[in-house]
């Protein structure tokens, strides 16, 4: 079971030192990406709601599948357009995705 590590609003008393029991839980919700239900939270003193995605490397990504097969791409030598014409997304989405591959940790990145 998922237990967030903190709330994720920066301007939360929570953010950097949480307590024991900081949130409640709020339910889920279903992605078309993904087969099992999200968890949903809310952090107790600011009240704002978040999702165990939200602390996920590829939060906000609309095709996480293609994410390993791009970084595959680029590390062996292959060009933005050659890129994005195998995986099937526009070079501006590709451009993105390799600008928040590079950001993401290496011990984090599933293959």
């Amino acid at each position: 079971m998922f237990r967030p590590p903190r709330c994720p609003h920066e301007d939360c008393s929570q953010h950097a030192r949480p307590a024991v029991r900081f949130f409640i839980k709020k339910g889920s919700y279903t992605v078309r990406c993904r087969r099992r239900r999200i968890p949903r939270f809310l952090c107790r003193t600011c009240g704002r709601g978040f999702s165990s995605q939200t602390f996920r490397p590829d939060f906000r990504d609309h095709r996480p599948e293609v994410n390993a097969r791009v970084r595959r791409l680029i590390e062996a030598g292959a060009g933005l357009r050659e890129t994005a014409r195998r995986v099937g997304l526009s070079q501006d989405c590709t451009a993105r995705k390799i600008r928040k591959l590079s950001l993401v940790p290496a011990w984090t990145r599933r293959t």
